[in-house]
């Protein structure tokens, strides 16, 4: 079990990286990163040199970075509350080009070296969609039609009952 596990880590295609990044005050810093291909996981890992200093990653397109810089609304991805070290996990369905922020917006006093540690995990194969032959397709259709047809009837017997017997009700009332 374990060698099988170890067969399919070493199988995985991966990029690491591991650098430091000095974010100045009241600012942010981008890595920028690319996922080819294929549908990636970024696993990352960050914790600031200073004890003081808070920081926040976020995960965004690229072309998503000037509206951050400019404190506009952006959808992120992923991202991390504000702390002396934190970790994000993210699948990227769609290959493209991206950024990791480091956020120290909030210090307006103080630089924040901060330690980056992670890897992007490729997936093995490419999901690729996949057709039910003719007959097994049309066994589905047929037994998804029979069970509509099976609860439609049934409902609508308690539905027509209920109804008799509404009318029974009113006809016997003065």
């Amino acid at each position: 079990m374990t060698f099988a596990l170890l067969l399919l880590l070493a199988a995985t295609p991966t990029a690491s990286f591991d650098r430091t990044v000095r974010v100045p005050a009241a600012d942010i810093r981008g890595l920028e990163l690319t996922i080819k291909n294929r549908p990636g996981t970024i696993d990352l890992r960050y914790r600031t040199e200073d004890a003081a200093s808070r920081v926040r990653a976020v995960v965004l397109a690229k072309a998503d970075q000037p509206r951050f810089r400019a404190g506009r609304t952006v959808a992120e991805l992923a991202s991390t509350p504000y702390a002396r070290e934190g970790s994000l996990k993210l699948h990227l369905v769609t290959p493209g080009d991206y950024v990791i922020i480091l956020d120290n917006r909030p210090d307006p006093r103080h630089d924040a070296q901060v330690q980056v540690r992670g890897h992007i995990a490729y997936d093995a194969e490419p999901v690729t969609a996949w057709e039910l032959p003719p007959r097994r397709k049309a066994a589905v259709i047929a037994s998804s039609l029979a069970v509509f047809f099976a609860l439609f009837w049934w409902s609508g017997r308690k539905v027509i009952a209920a109804v008799n017997e509404k009318e029974r009700r009113e006809r016997l009332l003065p």
